[in-house]
């Protein structure tokens, strides 16, 4: 019987041996961006680079934005850097991905600002002030390899 490998395993032999590796995605939705944007906070934090999974950084090939209401929105994808996960510094953007009214909107790699995450950094979305009820999106990304 064959080993069956865990993630974090088949990822480590994946970087190590060349293995090629299927698209990764992140998606997440954000319920009352207004409300978040006002109690909390502008930037939010989606994802880590796990230095351990990702030790390489991460590449990313696309971020996505879905909007359900009439009207304009913008998310703005953004690298953070740290020591500390308490106390992040903003580092570039990625891109700012407007959509109008109902749908949905996809930036590819070629149309990034800067498509390259460290590893041991954050993917950050920053919220702007607009009324909609909700809003999502998803990053997909590839680890790089050594």
């Amino acid at each position: 019987m064959k080993k069956q490998l865990g993630q974090n395993e088949f990822l480590a032999n994946a970087l190590k041996y060349g293995w090629p590796l299927p698209g990764m995605n992140i998606d997440f939705c954000i319920i009352a961006p207004d409300i978040v944007k006002s109690e909390h906070d502008d930037d939010i934090c989606i994802f880590h680079v796990d230095p351990i999974k990702y030790p390489n950084g991460v590449t990313i090939t696309a971020v996505e934005i879905t909007l359900r209401n009439n009207g304009f929105y913008g998310l703005t994808y953004q690298e953070w850097q740290s020591n500390s996960p308490s106390a992040p510094t903003y580092k570039n953007d990625i891109k700012l991905v407007n959509i109008t009214g109902q749908g949905h909107k996809k930036v590819v790699r070629a149309d990034l600002d800067d498509d390259f995450v460290a590893a041991g950094n954050y993917i950050y979305v920053t919220l702007p002030a607009t009324n909609v009820p909700w809003v999502a999106g998803k990053i997909i990304f590839e680890a790089v390899r050594e």
